[in-house]
């Protein structure tokens, strides 16, 4: 015993080398896990009379557990044979082969992702590297959860495994190169706690099923959705299959309109699982969900869409098999679709004979016989809009329109609704109709109906449903000076134009705030005092050039809060939830960055707050329940402390930098929000900081 490591889960916390035998020797540790290991570096006989190992079970609750990943996909698979499933096989060799490692071709920003069944909060992502040849591959990359970027890791070293914290709260785990390259995972291993299932999720009941043909008489459409979740076909476990069929589909509805979270889908395993692997999810006809990738077992996939009738649709020719279909939501009360919202500062791309207005479709009239003041019309105009505004934003739940009768009313017969610049419907057919609904689902302050063809539009009327926003849900306006931008256009555009109160969307030099042509250009302003930032909402430039604003992130204190990466919009509302001071805005791409208004909403922050990852430095040194926090540099035991050892070794807190009484979240002691040591026979609690 002369040249060993003690380890506790993997990680080194002593070492053991010299040429001098002991008898008995007692090694500081200082690390948190439950499997204690002792590895001699040597070949030899290791020997051991006896071990004691000295510390107290942690009571922080509930600890990260390495997750089962089953489900997977990636961006390609090298040669058509190194699949992604090579990654979560449990096997960690570092030397390559197709069938234990996932590769994909030499991609530009090549992914790789797999699926949790349910909401988890990832605490940590280990990514075992290839040794045996081009390690650098991994050298440039980030992991997501749910799309929202966690870690980021960009060296000129490569490394053998690592482990990187998380902290965010999803089901999807995607690592993402940021260069053109081969990516290669030998192993990736998922740390978290599972969460709690709310109301929300709730499992709700389909009935009246339907699809496009019958397999045979016993492969109906109620074989998925009869609670039997085998995945091999067998006379106990029938499954929904169609037969060869040109984009086959199936669908059920729910008992009553309900807004639907998520949708499961339960895929055959003894045969043809590729059968699924171009497919679309719609809710009342509305897309909500799409797959086009390699076979999986069982997938989940968010919808965040409101109706009744649950469909999937392949894009391809196939036998549709379905084992089991899941979907989870909550009903909706009956009077969320009651409430009629006004509509005003409308507008259209041109008046017919410069005489009829938009104001026809919001004047109450819903008589669909054509007069030149009561019907809103444009002139015969390639892809016609109408647009008018809600006075505050708003979650639209459906929009109506009156169509013209006893004449012309194939007119709206190709059409989107958007709101805010976003799709929230769609119309094309043949048949015309005379009064239709359409879910929406999405809040903004901008109804559009725009022509997909060229065509005089006509509206006889437009009515829209939904919910208009309080103030209290989106706190208080807080007041925004000491702005900077990146550049000022010719000099004169100044960053004051955004935070100046005028709400016009048309631009003037000094009415809105605009750079240069930058690489990445920002645009940022304070607030008075450190508040919390809970929404930021932004008036985009409507008279020209409204995709400058497609592709940004909110931060607060240099910290993102909140991206965007979409399609033109007039106004949007990004939820942003943090505290701090500064708010910038910074595109991700070469433009003009253009800002008509920048709004703030949230209220001063009047209490300290905690980071995930960041040691907190604050000043609180009571605990939530009101004892005083004992000074880090006692080492002695109040009487009736249950416990061998009160405090952290000496050498600890001074590497952790550990002084005076007050709150503190060490990284390295696996307590997830700042504690303290008290000076009561209670040990230590946490302190009520909350989190930023």
């Amino acid at each position: 015993l002369n040249k060993f490591f003690i380890k506790v889960d993997g990680k080194v916390c002593a070492q053991y080398n010299s040429f001098a035998a002991f008898s008995v020797w007692t090694f500081n540790c200082n690390k948190v896990g439950s499997v204690v290991r002792i590895e001699s570096r040597k070949a030899t006989y290791l020997t051991l009379a006896e071990v004691q190992v000295f510390g107290e079970a942690l009571k922080t609750g509930p600890r990260p557990v390495k997750l089962r990943l089953r489900n997977c996909r990636q961006s390609s698979d090298y040669n058509g044979i190194s699949r992604c499933t090579g990654a979560i096989d449990g096997i960690n060799k570092r030397v390559w082969s197709a069938a234990t490692q996932s590769t994909t071709n030499n991609d530009a920003k090549p992914w790789w992702e797999t699926q949790l069944d349910e909401a988890t909060q990832i605490k940590k992502v280990r990514i075992f590297n290839r040794r045996d040849c081009c390690p650098e591959r991994l050298n440039n990359f980030m992991i997501k959860v749910d799309g929202r970027v966690c870690a980021r890791y960009r060296s000129s070293k490569s490394f053998k495994s690592k482990t990187f914290k998380c902290n965010r709260k999803g089901r999807v785990i995607r690592i993402e190169s940021m260069k053109r390259t081969y990516l290669t995972l030998a192993e990736v291993q998922v740390f978290g706690i599972m969460l709690p299932q709310t109301n929300a999720q709730g499992l709700l009941k389909l009935s009246d099923c339907s699809q496009s043909s019958n397999y045979n008489s016993r492969q109906t459409c109620s074989k998925a959705i009869d609670g039997v979740t085998r995945q091999r076909l067998s006379a106990r476990a029938p499954m929904a299959i169609t037969r060869n069929d040109a984009n086959p589909w199936w669908e059920a509805r729910t008992e009553a309109p309900a807004r639907i979270n998520r949708v499961r889908i339960f895929n055959r395993q003894d045969c043809c699982p590729e059968r699924l692997g171009d497919f679309v999810i719609k809710v009342d006809d509305e897309v909500c969900a799409r797959y086009n990738s390699g076979p999986f077992s069982v997938w989940t996939f968010d919808c965040n869409k409101s109706g009744r009738t649950v469909r999937i649709e392949s894009r391809k020719r196939t036998y549709l098999t379905l084992a089991e279909v899941q979907v989870f939501g909550k009903l909706l009360p009956q009077e969320e679709a009651a409430f009629r919202l006004k509509l005003r500062n409308c507008r259209q791309s041109s008046d017919y004979r410069g005489k009829s207005r938009c104001t026809g479709a919001i004047d109450g009239n819903t008589n669909q016989r054509w007069t030149i003041h009561g019907h809103s019309t444009t002139n015969n105009d390639r892809r016609p809009w109408w647009e008018a505004q809600t006075e505050q934003v708003t979650r639209f739940s459906r929009v109506r329109i009156f169509n013209r009768l006893y004449c012309c009313p194939d007119r709206l017969t190709n059409f989107v609704i958007k709101v805010d610049g976003q799709v929230c419907a769609r119309y094309h057919s043949k048949s015309s109709f005379s009064v239709k609904s359409f879910n929406c689902d999405m809040d903004g302050r901008v109804l559009r109906i725009e022509s997909l063809k060229r065509t005089y539009l006509t509206l006889a009327e437009v009515q829209v449903f939904g919910f208009e926003y309080g103030p209290t849900s989106m706190s208080s306006q807080l007041r925004l000076s000491k702005c900077q931008q990146s550049s000022n256009y010719r000099g004169k555009s100044f960053c004051t134009g955004a935070i100046d109160g005028n709400l016009k969307q048309s631009w003037t030099i000094s009415g809105m705030s605009t750079t240069q042509l930058d690489q990445r250009p920002w645009w940022q302003a304070q607030t008075d005092k450190p508040s919390y930032i809970a929404q930021v909402r932004i008036f985009n430039r409507q008279d020209c050039c409204p995709n400058r604003l497609d592709n940004f992130v909110i931060k607060v204190d240099n910290a993102i809060c909140a991206e965007y990466k979409g399609g033109p919009f007039s106004v949007w509302t990004l939820d942003c939830n943090m505290i701090g001071s500064v708010v910038r805005i910074e595109s991700r791409k070469r433009t003009y960055l253009t800002l008509a208004e920048v709004q703030v909403f949230g209220e001063p922050a009047n209490k300290e707050c905690y980071r995930q990852q960041e040691d907190f430095v604050g000043s609180s040194n009571v605990t939530a329940s009101g004892k005083p926090c004992q000074s880090w540099s006692v080492k002695r035991c109040t009487r009736g402390t249950r416990g061998v050892s009160c405090h952290v070794p000496s050498m600890y807190v001074a590497e952790a930098g550990l002084t005076g009484n007050n709150c503190r979240n060490p990284v390295d002691y696996m307590r997830d929000r700042p504690w303290c040591y008290t000076a009561t026979p209670t040990r230590w609690e946490y302190c009520s900081v909350p989190e930023c």
